[in-house]
C-alpha cells in the first residue's frame, strides 16, 4: 500500500479528539496517509473547511463538522471519500455531495450496536417493572420496603411472552432485533421504507403505527429525527398505547411530545424509560423528573466504545485504498431519513436549552 492519500481530520484539537482517536488509531492513520489534523480547538468554519479541502482525497468528519454543501465542495478538486467517524450523517452530507458521486461512509454501525445493547436493558427493565421494585429498595431509612412481587399487583412480563414494537428500521433497530431474537418475543415493526420480504427475513411483522401502539407491551422509538417525525407520538397516539405498556426512547427526544407524555405518565397508565429529551441537558425543573413512572438516563446509550469510531474509519480507508468494498456506505435515501442535528439543535434552542 505505497500510495499515501491526502487526508484531513475535521475533529477539533480538544478533549474529545483523543477519545475518538486514541493513540493507536492516530498512529495507524498517520502511517496510511498524509494527514492534516484540525489545529483549532473548535470545528472548522465553512469557509475554512472549503479552503482546507483543496487537494484532499479523504475528508474525515465528526460531530459538528459543517455540512458538505455546494459552497464547501466548490474547491474540493480531489475529494474521493468522506469518512464520518461518528453516527448519523444527517447534517454532514448534502445533495451536492451525492450529486458529485462522492461516497460517504459512517461508523454508525459501531454506535448502533452500543445503543441497541442499552435498549435491550431498558426493554427488560420496563417489562420487569424495575423502577417500581428498585425505588422501595433504595428508599431512605424508615421508608424502606421489601416489595413482594406476588402481593404488589404489578405484572412482570418475560420477554418470551412479550410483544415488542419498533418504530423505524435503521442500524440500531437491526442490532436490537438481532439481540432480541434468542429471547423469542413477538416483534412488530412500523417502517415506511421496509417491504414484507425484508420484514420476513428479519423475522418481524410489519404493522401500521396505530396497531403497533395498541398491541405492543414495549414501544421502542428508533427512527431518525426529521420534520416528518417531530412529535410523531403526540397525545392522541400516546393514548392508544395499551394499559401497562412501556415506552422506550433512545432515538431523539422530540419524536415524543414531551408535555403530552408527562400528562400520560401522571395517570400511571404507562411507563417510560428515556435516554433522550426535547431539551438537553434535562433542566432540573423538568416535570418528568419527579414521576415514578418515568426512568431517566442522561443520553448515555451510545457511550463506551468511541475509540472504535476511528478504528472503523481507518479500516474503511484501508479498504478504499486496496479496492475492497466499503462496509459503512450510506446511500442518498438512507441519508434523507437520518436525524438532522441542525433540526435537533433548533428544537433545543427554541425550547431554551442552555449550553453544556
Amino acid at each position: 500500500m505505497a500510495r499515501k492519500p491526502n487526508v484531513i481530520v475535521c475533529w477539533p484539537n480538544d478533549w474529545v479528539r483523543p477519545i475518538i482517536f486514541p493513540a493507536a488509531q492516530v498512529e495507524r492513520l498517520n502511517a496510511l496517509a498524509n494527514v492534516t489534523w484540525n489545529p483549532c480547538q473548535r470545528q472548522y468554519t465553512p469557509d475554512e473547511l472549503r479552503d482546507a479541502l483543496v487537494g484532499v482525497e479523504i475528508c474525515i468528519t465528526g460531530w459538528g463538522t459543517p455540512k458538505l454543501d455546494e459552497n464547501i465542495l466548490a474547491r474540493a478538486n480531489a475529494l474521493k471519500l468522506v469518512m464520518h467517524t461518528a453516527g448519523s450523517i444527517g447534517s454532514i452530507a448534502s445533495a451536492a455531495l451525492y450529486d458529485r458521486d462522492i461516497p460517504i461512509s459512517s461508523s454508525n454501525d459501531v454506535m448502533a450496536r452500543q445503543v441497541a445493547e442499552f435498549n435491550v436493558m431498558l426493554t427488560l427493565m420496563g417489562l420487569r417493572r424495575a423502577r417500581q421494585f428498585l425505588d422501595p429498595m433504595h428508599a431512605p431509612t424508615g421508608a424502606y420496603r421489601w416489595h413482594n412481587y406476588y402481593k404488589s399487583g404489578l405484572k412482570a412480563i418475560p420477554m418470551c411472552k412479550a410483544t415488542i414494537g419498533i418504530i423505524g428500521l435503521g442500524a440500531i433497530a437491526r442490532w436490537y432485533i438481532q439481540f432480541l431474537k434468542p429471547m423469542a418475543p413477538r416483534i412488530l415493526l412500523y417502517s415506511r421504507h421496509t417491504n414484507p420480504d425484508e420484514a420476513a427475513r428479519l423475522g418481524v411483522e410489519l404493522a401500521d403505527l396505530d396497531t403497533l401502539l395498541k398491541t405492543s407491551d414495549v414501544v421502542n422509538i428508533l427512527c431518525g429525527m426529521t420534520q416528518e417525525t417531530y412529535h410523531l407520538l403526540d397525545a392522541d397516539r400516546l393514548a392508544k398505547m395499551k394499559d401497562g405498556a412501556v415506552l422506550v426512547n433512545v432515538g431523539r427526544g422530540a419524536i415524543i411530545d414531551e408535555a403530552a407524555l408527562v400528562a400520560e405518565l401522571q395517570t400511571g397508565r404507562i411507563d417510560a424509560l428515556l435516554d433522550v429529551f426535547e431539551v438537553e441537558p434535562l433542566p432540573e425543573e423538568n416535570p418528568l423528573r419527579p414521576l415514578s413512572h418515568a426512568t431517566l438516563f442522561p443520553h448515555i446509550a451510545g457511550a463506551g466504545n468511541e475509540g472504535d469510531y476511528s478504528r472503523f474509519g481507518t479500516d474503511e480507508i484501508e479498504r478504499y485504498l486496496t479496492g475492497q468494498p466499503l462496509q459503512g456506505l450510506v446511500t442518498r435515501s438512507q441519508w434523507q431519513n437520518m436525524t438532522q442535528a441542525s433540526l435537533v439543535d433548533k428544537i433545543f434552542k427554541d425550547k431554551g436549552a442552555k449550553p453544556v
